[in-house]
């Protein structure tokens, strides 16, 4: 997935960016196995002002942005 970061004359600096997504869809968090499906980092890269991520199937992913240091 690519993104423009509209706005700004180069992207922001990527804060966090997390994908929730286990390979088997019937997956949950029980009792006894309360992380069986949690939050791993995504890899994000940023060029100028576009922001560049792979995401796996059937995920949630957040990107968190923080402005350029």
């Amino acid at each position: 997935v690519g993104v423009n970061v509209r706005r700004a004359t180069e992207a922001e600096a990527v804060a966090e960016a997390l994908q929730l997504h286990h390979p088997d869809l019937q997956a949950s968090n029980t009792r006894d196995d309360p992380e069986c499906v949690r939050p791993t980092p995504l890899d994000v890269a940023v060029d100028g002002t576009r922001i560049a991520l792979s995401l796996a199937p059937a995920s949630w992913a957040v990107v968190s942005l923080a402005p350029p240091s």
